[in-house]
């Protein structure tokens, strides 16, 4: 992937678990940004600041935003835990119950 110019988003999610009201969920937590899309996947990559915590956050998104009131991601990333790599590594887009989902990051 080149670089993509604008704020890159890192935030994390935990696996999907059932709430208090009863439905399944995520709990999410935007970790941080930097102003490169490469940067933030290298950080991401080497699990920069430990952002998996422990097992806590399985899953990770990198989104590009444009700027803007109620801004659209100009790029998205999808990552899992890898055990055996003992990082995160790219997948191919988002779990089921989060396709129609955006704006992680900054909503």
């Amino acid at each position: 992937m080149t670089d993509q110019p604008g704020p890159s988003f890192i935030t994390t999610l935990t696996h999907l678990r059932a709430t208090k009201n009863g439905p399944q969920g995520r709990d999410s937590r935007c970790v941080g940004f930097l102003n490169s899309f490469d940067e933030a996947k290298k950080a991401v990559e080497v699990n920069a600041g430990d952002i998996n915590e422990a097992g806590t956050f399985p899953l990770c998104v990198i989104e590009t935003m444009s700027e803007g009131i109620y801004p659209v991601a100009r790029n998205t990333a999808w990552f899992a835990w890898n055990v055996d790599a003992g990082g995160y590594r790219e997948i191919s887009g988002p779990p089921e119950d989060l396709k129609q989902i955006c704006g992680f990051s900054i909503g």
